[in-house]
């Protein structure tokens, strides 16, 4: 394009080239726009209490039920808390759990409908605490479970910390 206006001098040559140029700036602005839109995610994450004391499930949790069952041998869950906000690609989402516990996703990419994240789960002033540190692909808006750690005040019940982002 920049060739093109530096022949086109004047008349209606040089208009059409700065036209063109103008239009091929606006395509790229709006194409760098989106593509930073696209690095925002939407991510969650999921404290959940697995307990041998009862079968009672929250709720939120009835869709991952199976799974719950199956991966962690547990007959109750409750959902504790759910703390949701935004990270851009490569930047990080923390969240505070129970018993000092701290969460912190981080969406490194997107590939179609799956995200890649970095889930880290530790308990910053205890080093020897249970903790996680793992990278994994999702599907858009699904919940991966990805830990089961830490007892809650002395009983035998566990907190599995779930991930989801969007």
């Amino acid at each position: 394009m920049t060739a093109m206006v530096l022949r086109a001098r004047s008349g209606p040559g040089r208009l059409l080239a700065l036209l063109g140029a103008a239009l091929a700036v606006g395509a790229f602005t709006e194409s760098a726009a989106a593509q930073q839109k696209a690095a925002q995610y939407e991510v969650s994450v999921w404290e959940i209490r697995a307990t041998r004391d009862n079968d009672k499930i929250s709720k939120e949790l009835r869709t991952l039920a199976a799974e719950l069952k199956k991966r962690y041998k547990y007959t109750g869950y409750t959902l504790v808390k759910k703390s949701a906000g935004s990270a851009k690609e490569g930047g990080a989402f923390s969240a505070s759990l129970s018993g000092g516990y701290r969460a912190k996703v981080t969406p490194l990419a997107r590939e179609g409908q799956r995200i890649t994240l970095k889930v880290q789960v530790a308990k910053p002033d205890d080093k020897k605490a249970p903790g996680v540190n793992t990278t994994f692909k999702i599907d858009r808006g699904a919940v991966q479970l990805a830990a089961g750690l830490g007892k809650y005040g002395g009983s035998d019940d566990v907190m599995i910390v779930g991930v989801s982002a969007r």
